[in-house]
């Protein structure tokens, strides 16, 4: 966001296993592994349920649709999705739709931006939710609809 508004030089983007606190004297609790949904914009948790709402969402997507091509190439591969694998699947990602947003001119990247989030929205309200293990971000569009309102 702050990169295509202009206000850094670089973007970034944690491609971990997600965000792990510590107390001190207490036992850490594990990480979860995250999976990269690219048509959507957002990652999730790696589980068997995220596979089987993979499955139904394929279902529900027009055949000529990208979002189905990206949902159907995670869905064939989400055995494969493990440790350094899972990373890079999540930085390939991240990166392919970084370099999608810098081709654009600089003074146009925010509406760029804007513009792709929107269609991730648009794609995530026809899906039904997550699995529980998202919590409050069950909803698929809903990641993609914050950022979007943030863009410009």
């Amino acid at each position: 966001m702050l990169w295509a508004r202009g206000l850094v030089d670089h973007p970034a983007c944690g491609v971990g296993r997600g965000y792990r606190y510590f107390i001190p004297g207490g036992q850490g609790m594990p990480a979860k592994d995250r999976l990269a949904l690219t048509a959507l914009r957002r990652r999730a948790i790696k589980s068997a349920e995220l596979k089987a709402c993979i499955s139904k969402n394929m279902d529900k997507l027009p055949d000529d649709s990208p979002a189905l091509k990206s949902f159907s190439t995670i869905h064939s591969q989400y055995g494969t999705f493990r440790g350094e694998r899972l990373r890079e699947q999540v930085a390939t990602s991240y990166q392919q739709w970084f370099e999608s947003i810098a081709r654009v001119p600089p003074d146009g990247r925010a509406l760029a931006l804007f513009q792709d989030l929107s269609a991730a929205y648009v794609i995530g309200k026809q899906l039904p939710r997550l699995p529980q293990a998202e919590g409050t971000g069950r909803d698929p569009g809903r990641i993609a609809e914050q950022y979007m309102l943030n863009c410009l």
